[in-house]
């Protein structure tokens, strides 16, 4: 039997969320990807190291990423921080 080689590549990619002018990401999905799809996808692998993939990720969300690591934050986030004393 004849061996199959296949290539697995997988290309990470988000809009652009981060909006400069309000200092906030106005969707949450780089951040919810990133801590749920992406590790998975990672994890996953670990269980079988035989199995060689790309990862493709494109600047625009390594760099929304990374402002995610130094803090920044989207509207979800702001709101879920606010004390239910001030919610009317």
């Amino acid at each position: 039997m004849r061996k199959l080689y296949v290539n697995i590549i997988w290309h990470m990619h988000q809009p652009y969320y981060w909006d400069e002018d309000q200092g906030v990401f106005v969707l949450p999905w780089v951040r919810t990807h990133a801590t749920k799809d992406y590790l998975f996808m990672g994890k996953l692998l670990e269980r079988f190291p035989q199995v060689k993939v790309t990862f493709n990720f494109v600047p625009s969300l390594l760099h929304q990423m990374q402002l995610y690591l130094e803090g920044k934050e989207d509207r979800v986030m702001v709101l879920a921080k606010k004390k239910v004393s001030s919610l009317t």
